[in-house]
């Protein structure tokens, strides 16, 4: 392992401890790619949280591991257990790369109060956790519910 890969596996572990989760995600997307380069024997940093790459694609993103390990595509989970995953994920302070990438991209309001909530809101969204999976959940179950009859959605 190169020297470089080392220092960002400690900075990677600091992020972790202290909670920053943008920074761990932007760090293990770096050692990713660095390791792919420069360190051929390892795959990535961390298999239950990035998958290894095939052709430009990560595989977990359509993927939850569930309690007892065994991996289960995300279409093939029943409503529930998709609705419990995004529960189990917003209480453990997890959000989705979407919400991120909305508020890296989005313009600073005008106001002085609008623009305070901005910032307040910013702040909870840096220093979240972020999950591969949250937004394929999100998206599973919006479509689930898009196709289902009123009475049917909770």
């Amino acid at each position: 392992m190169c020297k470089r890969c080392s220092e960002l596996e400690m900075e990677i572990d600091a992020a972790d401890e202290y909670g920053f989760g943008l920074t761990s995600f932007m760090l293990r997307e770096e050692l990713e790619a660095l390791q792919a380069k420069h360190c051929p024997t390892r795959r990535a940093v961390d298999s239950g949280f990035l998958a290894s790459r095939e052709k430009g694609k990560t595989m977990a993103l359509k993927q939850w591991r569930m309690k007892n390990g065994e991996w289960v595509d995300i279409a093939n989970m029943s409503t529930s257990h998709i609705e419990a995953c995004l529960t189990l994920l917003r209480r453990k302070g997890y959000i989705g790369a979407s919400t991120v990438a909305f508020y890296l991209t989005c313009p600073e309001p005008g106001g002085d109060m609008a623009s305070l909530e901005f910032d307040r809101e910013c702040d909870e969204v840096y220093n979240a956790k972020i999950h591969p999976a949250f937004d394929e959940l999100e998206a599973e179950l919006k479509r689930r519910r898009a196709g289902a009859p009123e009475s049917q959605v909770a």
